[in-house]
């Protein structure tokens, strides 16, 4: 993951955008934003992202997948694992108490004071009729966490809780590339969920 960091890093403002997805009265889809600070998943500095919905960021990554190229991203902080595997923990709390918790990817990000904490590499995806099943995650904890430092996911967790990740521009879809002609919005990283 270190070596991938620091490939990427180099790499981003070439061939690479660090995409996120959130959406509020503030910030909308389809919107390029520079931030004002360090990167918490690239570590570049005034970085430039594209807000993009949280379905056309996965098919972005099941797409840089399928062409054999690993994918670095961050996830949400609210998650558990047993086993390693990433749990989805508020529906998990829900059926404990007996209520409704189900949050999507938006609202967990605009519940949550801390995101992107936490930062792993998607390496893998099992594909049952043409659909994402079940991603391979390589974590940052050593061999001794998961199977040998791998965890697994399923589709709804990496829809839940992936908001953040880094992408090959050549994957972008053209509505994307268009939006790169934009002139980005200044924000400062304290200020946003960015």
């Amino acid at each position: 993951i270190k070596f991938y960091k620091k490939y990427i890093t180099k790499k981003l403002l070439e061939d690479y955008i660090e995409i996120f997805c959130y959406e509020d009265e503030k910030y909308n889809s389809y919107n390029l934003y520079k931030i004002e600070g360090t990167s918490n998943i690239s570590g570049v500095k005034d970085i430039t992202i594209l807000n993009i919905p949280v379905l056309d960021m996965n098919k972005l990554i099941l797409k840089q997948l399928m062409n054999n190229e690993p994918v670095y991203f961050s996830a949400s902080t609210p998650m558990k694992y047993i086993d390693g595997i990433w749990l989805d923990i508020y529906k998990r709390y829900g059926e404990i108490f007996d209520i409704d918790l189900e949050l999507n990817n938006n609202e967990i990000i605009k519940t949550n004071d801390k995101t992107g904490e936490h930062v792993m590499v998607i390496t893998g995806v099992n594909m049952v009729d043409d659909k994402p099943k079940i991603w391979k995650i390589e974590n940052s904890w050593g061999e001794k966490e998961g199977n040998r430092g791998y965890f697994i996911a399923t589709n709804d967790w990496v829809n839940k809780y992936v908001f953040n990740a880094i992408i090959n521009k050549k994957y972008l879809t053209n509505k994307q590339k268009i939006t790169l002609l934009n002139k980005p919005i200044s924000i400062k990283r304290g200020n946003s969920k960015f």
